[in-house]
């Protein structure tokens, strides 16, 4: 019984704590780098499930229960070479835990990036990640949750190390990273891209790329 009360207080307080930008970055930056250590709190708060192997049907599976509406996309899978590329191509420590989270929603626009939203950047509530924080989806394109004008990332590299044909990287394109670690999470953050596309008007001017993390953090 003193152990029950003590996993109910810590989870009371983890609500209290995710009110804070910072509380948030510091639980998915957790969350990132620490999956096989999750204590039962954070795993049960979140859905956060412990990967062993990685299993692409699955991951299938997960896509095909998606309603697109429409909206054309691809799906990869990314590996260990994506975490070396950003981690050789942002010198900023922040910038490179950023783009190390595991879901991720990156509009690039004529090959550059425009518009970045992200795990850390989004606002916890309940068993689930608000992305509509300031109401940034409420516009096309959606508000940058954070600075990236000074970045000039562009597509044409980040596509090459996605192993995106030649034929696709001309194309506007809207890359969301998601993982089965955090499916509920992950089909969030699809859905409000889809809605977002549709409402504005935009399904025909951009094509999704769905990229898959589990490779990357299984072999961490």
């Amino acid at each position: 019984m003193a152990l029950l009360m003590i996993l109910v207080r810590g989870f009371l307080r983890l609500k209290v704590m995710l009110n804070s930008l910072m509380a948030r970055k510091f639980l998915f930056l957790f969350l990132s780098f620490q999956f096989t250590s999750c204590s039962f709190i954070l795993s049960t708060f979140y859905g956060v499930k412990n990967l062993k192997k990685f299993e692409q049907e699955k991951c299938e599976k997960f896509i095909s229960d998606i309603d697109f509406k429409g909206v054309q996309y691809l799906q990869l899978y990314v590996d260990s070479n994506l975490t070396s590329f950003v981690k050789n191509n942002f010198l900023d420590k922040h910038l490179r835990n950023d783009f190390l989270q595991p879901i991720q929603m990156l509009y690039f626009v004529n090959d550059t990036l425009k518009s970045a939203h992200i795990n850390c950047y989004a606002q916890g509530s309940a068993n689930k990640l608000d992305w509509n924080v300031d109401h940034r989806f409420d516009e096309f394109l959606p508000k940058s949750a954070f600075p990236i004008d000074s970045l000039n990332f562009k597509a044409k590299i980040y596509c090459e190390v996605l192993g995106l044909e030649n034929g696709e990287k001309d194309k506007n394109i809207v890359i969301i990273h998601w993982t089965r670690m955090l499916e509920k999470q992950s089909r969030i953050a699809i859905e409000i891209v889809l809605d977002n596309l549709i409402r504005f008007k935009q399904e025909e001017n951009y094509r999704i790329v769905l990229v898959n993390n589990d490779k990357r953090f299984i072999e961490v």
